[in-house]
């Protein structure tokens, strides 16, 4: 067999592989959390929620080493607007928060469905881009209304 021809029969699999390990065009980013600060400046989540979608659990989590810091379940009503600390809405607080925010955090959440998503950011990143009561952080970083926020996610998500 000629080199040519060990070539010619190298070459698909060698294109399979490389196509293998290159991502796909298109692939939506994983769908955000909404974040923002209260009044008080305790962090803000909105939840957009999918029709049917219901969640299961909130997780506030260390995002340098994956600890989680706070976890409530089992919303007593949407869960959909939380207050990171405050398991006010929620029937089980299965990791009560007693230690400060981490510098940079992870809000993951849980659904019924067993899909997750989720946001990192830094209390100090959030209150930079201006993000405040009814005002939250998208995933780009930018400062949108509650309302604005849900639409972009129904639209790219839903």
């Amino acid at each position: 067999m000629s080199d040519r021809s060990g070539l010619l029969l190298g070459l698909p699999f060698l294109v399979m592989t490389v196509a293998a390990c290159v991502p796909v065009l298109g692939d939506p980013m994983p769908r955000p959390v909404g974040l923002g600060l209260a009044d008080d400046g305790r962090v803000k989540v909105v939840v957009a929620l999918c029709p049917g979608e219901r969640i299961a659990s909130v997780t506030v989590s260390d995002w340098m080493t994956s600890t989680p810091v706070w976890r409530v379940s089992r919303p007593s009503g949407p869960g959909d607007r939380i207050t990171v600390g405050d398991s006010r809405g929620f029937a089980t607080v299965d990791i009560p928060m007693t230690t400060p925010l981490p510098e940079i955090f992870n809000v993951s959440v849980g659904l019924t469905d067993g899909l997750g998503f989720g946001s990192a950011s830094t209390v100090e990143e959030i209150g930079r881009a201006g993000a405040r009561m009814g005002v939250f952080m998208d995933a780009d970083g930018n400062t949108v209304t509650e309302d604005e926020f849900r639409e972009r996610v129904a639209g790219e998500y839903c």
